[in-house]
């Protein structure tokens, strides 16, 4: 599996357009469970050292679950995920040497899973994500509950008007074997996925 991000700007400027990211597994911890249901994210953002001009949800499409509103230098927010992501996009100025995301995340109960034998409990806390600690244009906080231990929140540096049309090569090193096939999968700012048709590279030579 290779991978890369052009959506990020790496220029080291200050940055404008920010996206904070929130991301659960889905996978069952054993073999034969139902998958884990949705873990909700909700709570404050807050802004510091930098002024907020505008955050809006970039996948928000069910007003009972997902909400945003902007308050002053920050906002109040709800949305969940479910083995894929969720995203706040952040346009800010006046950016200072120190200035920082910081999230004050409730404590919330997932849902949706079954049978609903068991629905753990996810604990609140504050998450503070300092711009000056960007690396490549983004920065990950693990968040892990139990038995999950990738769930996280990303703050990455955006490029919404980033090009459309790109070029690059991979070189797979691996012999082709049979029913080998490689796919390309793009993920948009707007938390949007799109699949290529598979390529098949493995089997037998024509006769």
């Amino acid at each position: 599996l290779w991978s890369e991000d052009y959506s990020l700007d790496t220029d080291g400027g200050a940055p404008t357009d920010l996206m904070v990211t929130f991301y659960s597994e889905e996978t069952p911890v054993h073999m034969g469970d139902a998958p884990r249901g949705w873990r909700h994210w909700r709570g404050e953002l807050a802004v510091a050292g930098a002024t907020l001009v505008s955050v809006e949800g970039t996948d928000f499409a069910n007003p009972t679950t997902q909400h945003v509103d902007q308050n002053g230098n920050g906002a109040t927010f709800r949305t969940n995920t479910r083995g894929e992501t969720s995203s706040l996009l952040l346009s800010v100025t006046d950016v200072q040497p120190g200035a920082a995301i910081v999230l004050e995340l409730e404590e919330a109960a997932e849902t949706g899973s079954a049978p609903p034998f068991y629905r753990p409990r996810v604990p609140g806390g504050r998450v503070r994500l300092p711009l000056s600690e960007l690396r490549g244009g983004r920065l990950e906080r693990l968040l892990p509950i139990e038995n999950y231990p990738r769930d996280s929140v990303t703050l990455r540096r955006v490029r919404p008007d980033g090009p459309r049309d790109l070029t690059f090569s991979y070189t797979d090193t691996d012999t082709p074997r049979q029913g080998d096939y490689y796919f390309v999968r793009v993920r948009q700012l707007n938390d949007a996925m799109a699949w290529s048709s598979p390529v098949w590279v493995g089997g037998h030579p024509s006769q």
